[in-house]
């Protein structure tokens, strides 16, 4: 009954044997079971680390197995996209992608539709990461796939196609339809048997409600639910925190929102290396500025920076650049914002609107003094943009940077106009702290204004 406590060891010396067999020669039949054995053995080791989201150890053991099964075997096709989560989350980008291409050409050959679907999912998150991914093509692409993994019974590869798409509609800022995606996941999931499944869908349901047009308390409500649904799951119990640290915040509890990000970033640093454990400042550095202490933003936010550039990331290095220009010149260092606004700009990626919103605003900001038309052109791009999406949290920060330009440009009323849009956006959300905040502005503005 304890095998499975031993099944890394036994896969280990089965994979020597298969090793010692094929330095003798090619494989015959009783090499190829062994390494099916040795397969098996490892691959259940790797599933059980992604499971527990041990990233290292996951991506370790199912390279091994993969590496045991001929290109074509399903085992080995059925394997590769679980092990390419683990190698992206490593930023191990390059190798992943190469295993995706060869495993769809391989399940193409050997006619496997539900495996060649499974593994183009998994194409898709990577290139949507990547920036590589058109938004409206991947959209109806894996609309496509989800259909034809439901036609073929397979609810996990349905919960696959489920996160993929609440993927595509994060980085829209359609948070809507973000939770929407999140809720058929964990329905699929469930349906499939794989908890992991269910436990990322709530984790995402939980990140929406925060992003996403929710009031605060009944955000708050929706991570708790969350954060008891992924119990177990460090990963997932890391995310759900991050989350109640920035809603937390935005009440204005900052002992409880900084007890919550240190929770987040010693869940995932526990975890070891990846692009999630390098950007906890996303959060950490808004609760931060929600606090009024910039300097311990901008500190958590060069430390992620760092740490991202290392590994080579870009999807959350554009965020983290984008925050920590608008940090920076908010702590009255033009010059060195810039060279983050510019970081933000080139890494953004066309579809991630909030980055990409990040940047106008930063960029407006420090051109208000020496290029007004240009800075208001910027900042109202940004508006524009921030308003395709259901962030009210983004659409309040872009209206109210927009009347700081107008400020700085001279136009008091029409500054005075946007910081109250600003107002009641974050009214809206519930967001009592930024919404004192909006309103000791307009006191000071008000004397001054039509």
């Amino acid at each position: 009954g304890r095998e499975t406590e031993f099944e890394e060891i036994h896969g280990y010396h089965l994979e020597q044997a298969v090793r010692y067999r094929r330095e003798l020669g090619p494989l015959d039949d009783h090499g190829r079971e062994l390494a099916h054995k040795a397969a098996t053995k490892l691959a259940n080791a790797g599933g059980r680390a992604l499971d527990r989201s041990d990233m290292p150890a996951a991506a370790n053991l199912l390279r091994r197995s993969v590496d045991l099964l001929d290109e074509r075997d399903p085992s080995r096709l059925e394997l590769v996209p679980d092990l390419c989560e683990a190698l992206m989350a490593l930023s191990r980008v390059e190798e992943a992608a190469e295993l995706l291409r060869s495993a769809r050409k391989a399940a193409e050959e050997v006619g496997d539709r539900r495996l060649e679907g499974r593994i183009r999912l998994r194409q898709l998150h990577l290139e949507l990461v990547e920036g590589e991914a058109e938004e409206e093509s991947a959209l109806a692409e894996t609309k496509t796939l989800l259909g034809s993994l439901l036609d073929l019974g397979d609810h996990g590869g349905a919960a696959r196609a489920w996160r993929v798409l609440s993927l595509v509609h994060a980085n829209a800022g359609h948070y809507d339809d973000m939770a929407d995606a999140a809720e058929h996941m964990m329905e699929e999931g469930a349906a499939s048997g794989e908890d992991s499944l269910v436990r990322q869908g709530a984790t995402v349901y939980a990140v929406a409600a925060v992003v996403g047009p929710t009031p605060v308390p009944e955000a708050i409500r929706t991570c708790e639910r969350s954060s008891g649904q992924v119990a177990g799951d460090r990963w997932g119990e890391a995310i759900v925190c991050g989350a109640l640290a920035r809603l937390r915040a935005m009440q204005g509890d900052f002992d409880e929102a900084r007890a919550m990000y240190r929770r987040e970033v010693t869940l995932l640093s526990d975890l070891g290396v990846s692009r999630e454990a390098a950007s906890t400042s996303i959060d950490s550095a808004r609760v931060e500025m929600l606090a009024g202490d910039l300097a311990a933003a901008e500190a958590l936010l060069r430390r992620d920076d760092e740490r991202l550039a290392e590994l080579g990331e870009r999807y959350f290095r554009s965020t983290v650049a984008g925050m920590l220009g608008q940090v920076l010149l908010l702590r009255g260092d033009p010059a060195e914002a810039e060279g983050f606004v510019v970081l933000a700009e080139a890494l953004a990626e066309d579809d991630d609107a909030w980055s990409q919103v990040l940047w106008r605003s930063a960029r407006a900001r420090l051109l208000a003094d020496t290029s007004a038309d240009r800075a208001l052109e910027l900042a109202r791009s940004a508006v524009d943009l921030a308003e395709t999406t259901a962030d009210l949290e983004l659409r309040g920060d872009a209206w109210s940077d927009l009347g700081e330009v107008h400020l700085a440009t001279g136009t008091v009323d029409d500054a005075a106009q946007a910081i109250e849009h600003a107002l009641t956006l974050y009214e809206r959300k519930g967001d009592v702290t930024s919404t004192a905040k909006t309103r000791r502005r307009l006191d000071e503005l008000r004397p001054a204004a039509g």
